[in-house]
């Protein structure tokens, strides 16, 4: 049967999405984390987040990263989840995506721009912008769309876990947390939906995977509220009756594990619900129903009820009430408006299902699943309003249906984008420009026509134009790997893509090459550096092509033990006899070096050498890195979050290893690449990083990034020479900058300063930046000798901003405000004090702090335990006169323990050392 085969497959492929990005995000015990809950966490506080926008870098010792796309492609950006409206401006809306945070449109969705691209965490399901000023916006963090499917929200999940209700007070400049909600202490959920009060703008409701939740103090704190069955079960929908604080309308599961969708009501404004059982016929078990309301009727409610099994397939009705839903009415329940004629008739009802009804006409009703259907006769007739294929196509998979109350045009959130529809749904046109959310798994430089080009999640392949901006569809489905025959390889005239489980070649449009035995999805690929007929595929097995496709083999160490290639493959550019793949499958499960290909290939096993450096043996090796004439220089990544098992190195082909992990956060490292001098390149869950050959440690290389995890990274090259770094995300497109220079020995910064930015410099940094934004911003200088705030310099109040002493390129800053004093602002003036603190020493009867006095000034200085989060003790200093000194804090230290030694002038910190 097709349409069941359809369906298989449309489960093997969100469960595989689910694997490939858990399997790298992973703790100790083997349990998925929430990676937007540990980027919080090494950012350090939970309660205030990162500003928008971006500041420019004054060199690349930091990177100073742009944009390239994809922001406009005909046939599809990105997902978007929710869609929302500013209450005064019709002109003015957001969408929020499901990885790459919310964006906002100043010309009715004509063109958009990102707000908020250094929160951390970037999956949006609710938006509120509140009714009574436009500049308070409300997002619900966590992609349930994806989670609520298979159960995922209960064991894997595409991992945009939720960190609850963000809060901006200026129209998306800056946001801050809100409360936390009870009783989800260390449990990772997600996000569904978020509604406002009509009445009380201090009033929302959150729909989660835990419950619903209720605040009514703009969310300082939530209360949970109560649910006929099981309170903290999935709840999907919620909508005000029009007009009214009082009633309440919702969706949720009967209970937590399992169990169908039932249509709950309030009258208290949800503190209580009851679940309405007055139906005409019966209404039957239905896995999650959409709530749609219209001011035209305010006492007329819609509820779309998805299949009540997947076994069934079946739509199982739009009902009606008319009486603010004490009973309900079947309208319809043919035909299947969740599926799409002719080409699947399948729902997929837990991925995406809405509905909306007009706001000048009750009776007008529209419903999105694959596509969407219409009705002008209150649900009793409903006609196709787009196409799976053909027009009007909006891009199939609808999340979202939402009506602009100022002006009725009707908005439509899509795998693709945003489509509008002036008409009711009548007409259509895509609204995709600037919609930069492309959730990137690989990309490549080149393909034969020198286009770069890249596999998109839900996007298939999508290829930039060499000689534009612009993006173009290649192929549909989930995108994932890209291969074409460089020189010296080749011509350029071969090119190779793996989408879903399938291998495809261009040598014939969409020719499938898939090896006959392989079972699995998204195959890593490569190709032989000196001669193009011989391609690999990893998937659990390793294969092998001589002919470009045409015959397979797998690797095999003898007695049906075969080599896995389903984490990264990667060729050696110096050397055709050798291939590195990762992998684990049935049999076996580490890093692997193959010799003498085509002659008798012959793998080595390397991981036992990999643990014997610190690798823990299980964690995936999400990336391998070969230098360009060295092909016993390897470097492997490592995701999970077990601290000091980041990036390994091998310089004689992975006999042994050294661990150069360093000071790197405790996150997923996804990627690295080298180049010839043995420079590397790392992307990891919060930006890149840096550590040249020589180096001892990493550095930030992540200036101008949004905080978004990067999938790939590649050189763009000009003959056999390097000229910049590109770098492939999982959420936010593709980006570039030029690459690592070493830091200048002066450096002047004078721009204003938001969101994650790090500067250093041999010898001395002066400084008259404005740090401004919320609380949570990372503003980090490092310098050789000395760091000088001169006046107009001013850190904000609740922003972080840190300077201290260190040579360049000497590890990764501390960006966690765990570890220092809160202070209100610091701000460079005229008439204080300066001090700069040249050295410390450590005796016997204490700490020695050797000062510059710049002015004559009442200071204080502080010592500090870091670890501890206290300070030990202080002294107050009055010099006579400039010059150098040396003071003596009496305090006896661990040498084991991190402290740090701060001067202030009033309260405001004018120098900062730490002592290692």
């Amino acid at each position: 049967d097709l349409d069941q085969k359809k369906l298989i497959q449309r489960d093997r492929k969100f469960w595989n999405r689910s694997f490939y990005e858990g399997e790298s995000r992973l703790n100790a015990n083997g349990e998925v984390e929430n990676s937007s809950k540990k980027i919080f966490e090494y950012l350090g506080d939970n309660n205030n987040l990162l500003p928008s926008g971006s500041a420019s870098a004054i060199a690349t010792a930091y990177g100073n990263w742009q944009l390239v796309g994809p922001t406009s492609v005909s046939d599809g950006v990105g997902r978007i989840n929710r869609i929302a409206f500013d209450p005064t401006n019709s002109a003015k809306l957001y969408a929020g995506s499901s990885g790459g945070g919310l964006f906002v449109s100043y010309t009715g969705g004509l063109v958009w721009s990102s707000l908020g691209s250094f929160i951390p965490s970037l999956g949006i399901s609710g938006i509120v912008v509140s009714h009574a000023n436009s500049n308070t916006i409300y997002v619900l963090t966590g992609d349930g769309d994806s989670h609520s499917s298979r159960g995922y929200t209960f064991s894997y999940g595409y991992i945009r876990y939720s960190v609850g209700v963000l809060k901006s007070t200026d129209g998306g400049n800056s946001w801050q947390a809100t409360g936390t909600f009870p009783g989800l202490a260390g449990i990772n959920y997600t996000g569904l939906t978020l509604v406002q009060d009509p009445n009380n703008a201090n009033v929302l409701l959150a729909a989660t995977s835990h419950g619903m939740f209720r605040t009514t103090n703009g969310g300082t704190t939530w209360a949970l509220s109560a649910l006929p069955g099981d309170d903290q079960t999935m709840v999907y929908d919620i909508e005000y009756k029009p007009g009214s604080s009082t009633t309440v309308y919702a969706s949720h599961r009967v209970n937590n594990s399992s169990g169908n969708g039932r249509f709950v009501r309030s009258t208290d404004g949800g503190v209580n619900f009851t679940e309405v059982s007055t139906y005409s016929p019966t209404f039957p078990a239905a896995q999650r129903i959409a709530i749609a309301v219209s001011p035209a009727s305010t006492n007329t409610v819609y509820i779309l009820a998805g299949p009540g099994s997947k076994a069934a397939n079946s739509f199982q009705g739009i009902w009606k009430s008319t009486n603010s839903g004490i009973d309900f009415t079947r309208m319809a329940s043919t035909p299947n408006i969740l599926g799409a004629p002719g080409v699947d008739a399948n729902d997929q009802n837990l991925y995406d299902l809405a509905l909306a009804v007009s706001p000048t006409s009750s009776s007008t009703v529209i419903t999105g699943g694959l596509i969407v259907y219409r009705s002008t006769s209150s649900g009793a007739l409903f006609s196709q309003a787009t196409s799976y294929f053909g027009t009007p196509n909006i891009h199939p998979d609808v999340h979202d249906l939402a009506y602009n109350p100022l002006d009725g045009k009707l908005y439509a959130a899509t795998d693709g984008g945003v489509a509008v529809s002036p008409d009711n749904g009548v007409s259509w046109s895509r609204l995709f420009n600037g919609l930069s959310c492309t959730q990137f798994y690989h990309f490549a430089m080149q393909d034969d026509a020198g286009n770069i080009w890249g596999g998109a999640q839900d996007n298939g392949i999508l290829i930039k134009n060499s000689s534009g901006s612009s993006f173009s569809r290649y192929s549909g489905g989930d995108g994932y790997d890209v291969l074409t025959d460089l020189p010296p390889a080749g011509n350029q005239d071969d090119k190779y893509y793996s989408v879903n489980e399938k291998v495809y070649a261009d040598a014939i449009i969409d020719e499938d090459i898939t090896p006959p035995l392989a079972n699995n999805f998204f195959a890593n690929l490569a190709m032989s550096p000196s001669d193009e007929d011989i391609i690999y595929a990893g998937y659990e097995d390793l294969y092998i092509s001589y002919n470009r496709g045409s015959d397979w083999f797998d690797v095999s160490l003898g007695s049906g033990i075969y080599i896995p290639g389903n984490w990264c493959i990667s060729s050696c550019p110096s050397n055709s006899l050798r291939l590195y793949s990762a992998g684990k499958n049935d049999n076996r499960k580490g890093i692997y070096r193959i010799d003498n290909i085509g002659i008798a290939p012959t793998p080595t096993n390397l991981t036992a050498a990999l643990i014997s450096a610190g690798y823990d043996g299980t964690s995936k090796i999400t990336d391998i890195a070969v230098h360009p004439s060295n092909s016993n220089r390897i470097w492997v990544t490592i995701g999970n979050y077990i601290s000091t098992v980041k990036v390994f190195y091998s310089s004689n082909g992975g006999s042994s290893w050294q661990n150069i992990s360093g000071a790197l956060p405790n996150l997923p490292v996804n990627c690295i690449i080298a180049d010839a001098s043995g420079n590397a390149y790392i992307g990891t869950d919060i930006g890149v990083y840096y550590r040249g050959n020589s180096d001892t440690d990493w550095t930030p290389f992540y200036n101008n990034l949004p905080r978004v995890a990067i999938s790939d990274l590649k050189f763009l090259k000009l003959g056999s020479v390097n000229i910049s770094l590109y770098a492939s995300t999982y959420g936010r497109g593709i980006w570039y900058t030029d690459l690592f220079s070493s830091c200048a020995s002066e450096l002047t910064i004078s721009s204003n300063l938001q969101g994650q930015q790090f500067f250093q410099a041999g010898n001395r940094i002066n400084s008259t930046s404005l740090v401004n934004g919320a609380a949570g911003t990372n503003v980090n200088y490092r310098a050789g000798t000395e760091i000088i705030l001169t006046p107009g310099f001013q850190a904000v109040s609740g922003t972080e901003f840190i300077s201290y002493l260190g040579a360049c390129n000497s590890g990764v800053p501390v960006t966690s405000l765990t570890n220092k004093v809160a202070v209100n602002s610091v701000e460079a003036k005229e008439i204080k004090g300066i001090a700069i603190i040249k050295s410390i020493d450590i005796d016997n009867s204490g700490v020695n702090i050797k000062l510059d006095i710049k002015k004559k000034s009442d200071l204080l200085i502080k010592i500090f335990d870091q670890d501890k989060n206290k300070y030990l003790a202080q002294s107050d200093i009055s010099p006579a006169a400039n010059g150098v000194l040396v003071h003596k804090l009496p305090v006896l230290i661990n040498k084991d323990t991190q402290y740090r030694v701060d001067i202030y002038d009033g309260d405001t910190i004018i120098s900062m050392q730490e002592i290692n």
